[in-house]
């Protein structure tokens, strides 16, 4: 029985041996093979095309930027522009109005008639209005008398 203990202990002793040296071969092999020579110039390319490519994608974020700030400038600028020709529009309308009323006023004056103001026009209607509120209230006093002087 001592035996097949023996032989036992010493199989699981070379089989763990030679399972632990595998592991450690292929990491010692792995190690070596990442710090080769070759290997380190993938490694370098890699990381100066991982470089490039985050470039790249900052510059495109830039453009990007710069096309929206250009965008918003744009839009600005025509609506100022709007504005302005709308305003030139009403400016134009005035002055056409004006001119019309002259031309007008002058070729009245040429026939022979005079322009009156409308401030003028409107003192004046205003003071006929106030003249008949005058008149109909002397009136009607005037009936309150009569009225008064029949009872008596």
């Amino acid at each position: 029985m001592d035996i097949n203990i023996a032989i036992t202990g010493i199989i699981l002793f070379f089989s763990s041996f030679i399972l632990f040296g595998k592991i450690v071969g292929n990491i010692v092999r792995r190690t070596l093979a990442y710090h080769s020579k070759e290997n380190r110039k993938k490694r370098k390319e890699i990381r100066k095309l991982i470089k490039e490519k985050k470039r790249i994608k900052k510059q495109i974020l830039e453009k990007e930027k710069r096309e929206i700030i250009e965008r918003k400038k744009q839009s600005i600028i025509e609506k100022t522009n709007e504005k302005q020709r709308k305003e030139k529009i009403l400016q134009l309308k005035k002055e056409m109005e004006r001119k019309k009323k002259r031309s007008i006023e002058k070729q009245l004056n040429i026939i022979g008639i005079d322009i009156i103001d409308e401030k003028e026009l409107k003192k004046e209607k205003i003071n006929k209005e106030d003249k008949i509120d005058e008149t109909e209230k002397v009136a009607q006093g005037q009936l309150n008398f009569k009225f008064k002087t029949e009872e008596v």
